[in-house]
């Protein structure tokens, strides 16, 4: 599943009326934090039983107390499978020995590009360059937050 529709998912899932949508409205409820075999989190009425497919994340609390932790623990939004795979999918073909660097965005995403290319329009040099599989060590290791630049300010608020 993309990551866009996880995040669509996710945020439809807590916008439903069922959890009263992201309103500051007083809600006395109780909520816990639920988490599925990709680790991506969401919210659920604590005195109900975790959705199929989801298991309790051992947190409780309100829904802005759960929704905080969320926010702290969340901090790379890669599901499991992709984070795992270092091969990303099978798009690397780590016998590749041309020259790459690693590129960035206004949304502070980042992506790999060829090194004696100019990067495509819209993408900036991270000021990274070697081999494919440096570069995307390189990206894991400083992109540990995937929630795109607008998003992350949008919830500091």
């Amino acid at each position: 599943m993309r990551k866009s529709a996880v995040l669509l998912a996710v945020a439809a899932l807590l916008v439903s009326p069922a959890f009263g949508g992201w309103n500051d409205q007083p809600d006395e409820r109780k909520y816990k934090v639920v988490i599925n075999h990709e680790e991506q989190y969401s919210i659920w009425f604590a005195e109900s039983e975790a959705p199929n497919g989801w298991k309790e994340a051992r947190f409780k609390g309100s829904k802005k107390e759960c929704l905080d932790y969320i926010e702290e623990v969340w901090t790379d939004m890669r599901p499991l499978s992709w984070r795992r795979n270092k091969e990303w999918g099978n798009w690397a073909d780590m016998k590749d020995q041309r020259g790459y660097k690693v590129v960035i965005n206004h949304e502070e995403q980042y992506s790999v590009w060829f090194a004696e290319q100019e990067a495509p329009r819209g993408w900036k040099d991270a000021k990274f360059v070697g081999l494919k599989k440096e570069c995307l060590d390189y990206i894991e290791e400083v992109w540990t937050d995937m929630r795109p630049l607008s998003w992350r300010k949008h919830w500091q608020k």
